[in-house]
């Protein structure tokens, strides 16, 4: 038997930077935030990596907005509404105003500059990736294992009592690999 869920995800080909600095009056009180934010891609299968290179160009305090910010960009994505993988983002800088500076205008401030930046590095709905979990008698277990990998999927190796579970594959190929064992 095999359970299949397919799901998209977007990642970006190349780099880029957003510089956004969020600037205005509300209820006659200034507002301020500039966020740096740099994006590269990673191969295929790597996840995405956060680093903080931003030294100490803005309070800490704003530092759990930032991420926040970067946070929901990276859920949603600016394609479709996919959550954003293979990725490297990096908080590059910031400015602030330390009496016009709110963690809600960095939190806005990154979220900006996470989606130039994701934007400039052009950005790509990825092949859906097929997630199945496998039940098959322990003899087949290593031919099931084989057929994933010789499709460009990967299995976790989790075994127990006969069934292979977290093997994924692009959906290409394992749609033609559906049966009943």
């Amino acid at each position: 038997m095999v359970l299949e869920h397919a799901f998209y995800r977007e990642t970006v080909q190349d780099s880029g930077v957003g510089d956004v600095r969020v600037i205005r009056q509300q209820l006659g009180t200034g507002v301020y935030a500039g966020v740096r934010i740099a994006v590269r891609g990673l191969s295929r299968g790597q996840g995405s990596v956060f680093a903080w290179n931003a030294g100490l160009n803005f309070p800490a305090r704003f530092a759990s907005a930032v991420l926040l910010g970067v946070q929901r960009v990276m859920d949603a994505g600016v394609l479709a509404g996919l959550e954003v993988t293979d990725i490297h983002v990096s908080v590059e800088g910031g400015s602030y105003h330390e009496e016009d500076s709110t963690v809600d205008a960095f939190s806005e401030a990154a979220e900006k500059a996470t989606i130039e930046a994701i934007r400039q590095a052009r950005p790509l709905i990825l092949e859906a990736l097929s997630l199945v979990t496998i039940a098959v008698s322990r003899s087949l277990l290593d031919a099931v294992e084989a057929t994933v990998t010789s499709h460009g999927g990967e299995t976790k190796a989790i075994r127990f009592g006969g069934t292979l579970s977290n093997a994924w594959s692009p959906h290409s190929d394992i749609r033609g690999e559906k049966s009943d064992c």
